[in-house]
């Protein structure tokens, strides 16, 4: 073969060798890659290849070893476990990942780049104890590396030194040292601490640091929203479609904003669940509106919502299946709609209920709670989903949810009304009414909170059905809220029926747990005739 060729058919293969990996095909791109490795060790790019694919397929050790190589051969680049860890986490491959981490760690424990990284994916993931340990050592072993400085930043911050974080951060600044991730980090603190003006300018110079950072941009969208800068935050929100995962269909046929009054007669738009349950309950109430404007709507969701999604006004159809999509003329992931209506605080759709659950399972229900307890009946979720297999949402999970042991401290703190438990999926039931295992969706969810007086939940799915429901719910909120819930308010615009109990520090619930008792204590006049 002459030489000519062999670099085509070198970069043929590992082309496709990363083509596969993009894929999972992890076997079929370790067998085009491996070849050019055996052939020349010093071959960084097919090494590097090779060992994604070793680590994709769980061979954490093999793996460990060629990144340590490839590290070694480029020692001014970036640590190309960071290749691993964009490559696993796409994949949500986080049990290889977790492995290779540690595999790594085992072979390359005093090298900076590895530590950073390892630090930051640990962070991001909720182990902050154990994050702080390894950035604390790569800040010992590289004194001035910007890196270290802003992953150990992120993780003060999540460990609940909000304070800290940005005094290290703004450190950077005054040395001249600051690259976007400092900026953009110094925006989600600032962030934190309301503090709205100054985290806008700096989302502004990250982003002018890094014009085409998408997760930069939609931090950037997410502080917007919370300040209350709807209109302008959604465009920046959306950037999130442009990372991996996060767009099931071609964003060339998104539905586009619409103007004022303009009709789609003809057009058949396909709304797609495109994150949590949460979400999709949220925002379901734009579908009217499409059907409003002439057009027919469509809607994919996971099988627990398609009952429920039924009975909401202005929906043709709805689809569970992914493995043929209907024909449509525009899609939109549903948490876009918002932006597709330009909408603004003064104009959020909020006529409730738009969930209607079936008469009959209304009834059945009743039956099922009976009518001889005259107490009044309040329905408890004390826990998000635990989002088993994505550690990123597992660390969000833990910071939104009570305890076991703290919800049983809010039940004992009102033990004069009939707790009914509405948590599902939780191996720590609470000593309370649980009706749950006769549930079997989210129209079943529906049916029972039809027949509650009040529902107390922490910020999860069905504290937005409850709500979108016209139900009294009383939510208990982190302090490190969601941007939906705007900031220093008790109520939201998203839902009338909707009180806001929220942590004054962060992981403290002492305060939105004495809020519940005392707001009991006001509705329970207005039920039951008390």
């Amino acid at each position: 073969m002459s030489q000519t060729n062999q670099v085509s058919a070198r970069l043929a293969d590992l082309s496709a060798a990363l083509a596969g990996l993009r894929d999972g095909a992890y076997r079929d791109a370790a067998m085009l890659a491996a070849p050019w490795h055996a052939r020349d060790a010093a071959d960084v790019e097919a090494a590097t290849l090779v060992a994604l694919a070793l680590a994709g397929s769980g061979q954490a050790a093999p793996a460990a070893t060629l990144l340590w190589e490839v590290a070694r051969l480029r020692p001014e680049a970036a640590h190309p476990i960071t290749d691993a860890i964009v490559l696993l986490d796409t994949h949500r491959a986080h049990g290889p990942l977790r492995a290779l981490l540690d595999a790594a760690l085992v072979i390359d424990d005093a090298n900076p780049r590895l530590l950073v990284a390892a630090g930051a994916w640990l962070q991001q993931t909720g182990e902050t104890g154990r994050a702080l340990a390894v950035l604390a050592k790569a800040r010992r072993l590289a004194p001035h590396s910007v890196p270290a400085k802003v992953a150990e930043a992120a993780a003060l911050a999540d460990s609940g030194e909000v304070g800290a974080a940005i005094r290290q951060l703004r450190g950077l600044i005054d040395a001249g040292q600051a690259d976007a991730a400092a900026w953009s980090n110094l925006g989600t603190m600032l962030t934190l601490r309301n503090e709205f003006p100054e985290a806008d300018a700096a989302f502004r110079e990250a982003t002018r640091l890094d014009p085409k950072h998408w997760t930069i941009l939609f931090n950037h969208g997410m502080t917007l929203l919370k300040w209350g800068r709807l209109r302008e935050g959604w465009p920046s929100f959306n950037m999130r479609l442009h990372l991996p995962g996060h767009a099931l269909l071609p964003l060339h046929r998104l539905l586009p904003r619409l103007a004022p009054g303009q009709r789609l007669d003809g057009k058949t738009v396909l709304i797609t669940h495109d994150s949590g349950f949460g979400d999709t309950l949220q925002f379901i109430r734009y579908a009217p509106l499409l059907a409003a404007r002439g057009a027919r709507v469509l809607l994919w969701v996971p099988e627990p919502l398609r009952r429920l999604m039924a009975s909401v006004a202005g929906i043709a159809d709805v689809f569970t299946d992914r493995s043929i999509w209907p024909l449509h003329d525009h899609h939109c992931p549903i948490m876009r709609l918002p932006d597709v209506f330009a909408t603004t605080l003064a104009d959020i759709p909020a006529a409730l209920p738009y969930f209607a659950p079936s008469p009959a399972d209304v009834a059945a229900w009743s039956a099922r709670l009976g009518s001889n307890d005259p107490r009044l009946r309040v329905g408890l979720c004390w826990a998000g989903s635990s989002r088993e297999g994505d550690p990123r949402l597992q660390a969000v999970d833990r910071r939104r949810s009570l305890t076991a042991d703290t919800a049983i401290r809010l039940v004992n703190l009102a033990p004069r009304y009939r707790w009914i438990s509405l948590q599902l999926g939780r191996p720590e039931p609470l000593p309370i009414e649980n009706p749950m295992s006769a549930v079997r969706d989210f129209a079943d969810t529906a049916a029972l909170i039809a027949n509650l007086d009040v529902v107390v939940s922490v910020d999860t799915a069905v504290a937005h059905l409850a709500a979108g429901l016209g139900k009294t719910v009383l939510m208990l909120d982190r302090y490190d809220n969601c941007w939906r819930w705007l900031h220093s308010r008790a109520d939201t615009p998203w839902y009338p029926s909707l009180r806001i109990l929220r942590q004054a520090a962060w992981g403290d619930w002492s305060l939105p747990l004495r809020l519940t008792v005392a707001a009991l204590l006001e509705l329970r006049p207005a039920f039951r005739g008390a």
